[in-house]
């Protein structure tokens, strides 16, 4: 009886201590403001962005940790002058292909420099968020629509057919032997000697649905996720339940996309975006939550351990 009952106090003391410890982590991630959050992450993205093939990724790098290291400088808008200038150069001074995440995170720098001019950068940042996450979306959305490659489907069943990151949901269409003669054929292809131009990818009736499905899901999560971010707060048009909801599907998106689409880059600049919009603290917790748990799903520590690797001396 004695076992029993120091068991079930020791039961107890845990899971008091884990109480404690959730609320003091809900309490830390509260304590700071949305700008103060947003900055923080923005300057971590940027610390792991791979510059290597820039001129000025030393400057970056000294820059960002400056930030890092002395916070009384995060919020001054010269600060960030210089950090978006130094992208720029660097993306100008590069022989390299620029990536869409580089771009994009270029474009974000400037909406915080422009923030920080105004009185209220808070409030003036949040809405610069929730345009780029609006106007991104809508972009995104009328791309793939002009994309028959997308609309049809063709690019979710071919990613189902040989992509292994879908292959928990291609397992539930077809067997093991298939998959992996379907995955040989799409590697063959990018052998340099590879006399063949194409390969024929073995499918079912059911994954193209799959594919289809997938593919609408996509598009319309994404419409959602634009008219929600750029439907005005004010006005005629202006209707609080947007304002309320918006978060959920973008939340949504971000925790069923990117622990398979591993782009870290991304994920972490809509997330920062989400956090340095909402004014709901216990919705800045779940961005940071959905994100950390997007890049440590499927294996995206390892493009992390990468670019952390990069920043190593020797």
């Amino acid at each position: 009886m004695e076992i029993e009952n120091q068991s079930d106090r020791t039961t107890a003391i845990g899971r008091n201590t884990l109480r404690s410890r959730a609320k003091a982590f809900y309490e830390g991630m509260t304590a700071v403001t949305r700008l103060e959050t947003a900055i923080a992450l923005t300057l971590l993205w940027l610390l792991l962005l791979n510059t290597a093939y820039s001129r000025v990724a030393t400057l970056i790098l000294i820059v960002v940790v400056i930030g890092l290291i002395y916070r009384s400088v995060q919020q001054k808008w010269a600060y960030w002058l210089v950090i978006v200038l130094l992208l720029w150069l660097s993306a100008h001074s590069s022989s390299y292909l620029i990536l869409d995440e580089y771009l994009l995170g270029l474009l974000w720098c400037v909406a915080i420099f422009l923030a920080l001019l105004t009185p209220d950068p808070d409030h003036y940042l949040a809405f610069n968020a929730r345009i780029l996450l609006g106007l991104l979306f809508l972009v995104t959305v009328i791309q793939k629509l002009a994309s028959p490659g997308f609309a049809d489907g063709g690019m979710f069943e071919a990613s189902l057919l040989f992509d292994p990151r879908f292959r928990p949901i291609t397992e539930l269409f077809m067997g093991d032997a298939t998959i992996d003669a379907n995955g040989l054929a799409a590697r063959l292809l990018l052998y340099f000697n590879n006399p063949l131009r194409e390969s024929v990818l073995e499918s079912t009736e059911t994954l193209a649905t799959a594919a289809k499905m997938l593919t609408w899901w996509t598009i319309g999560i994404e419409l959602i996720i634009a008219v929600m971010f750029l439907w005005p707060k004010r006005g005629r048009l202006a209707w609080k339940r947007v304002m309320q909801w918006r978060d959920i599907p973008l939340l949504i998106f971000l925790a069923t996309t990117y622990p398979i689409a591993i782009v870290w880059q991304f994920s972490w600049l809509l997330s920062t975006f989400g956090v340095a919009q909402t004014d709901k603290k216990w919705v800045r917790v779940l961005y940071l939550i959905v994100l950390f748990f997007s890049l440590f799903r499927a294996g995206a520590w390892i493009s992390l351990a990468e670019r952390i690797l990069t920043l190593l001396p020797g």
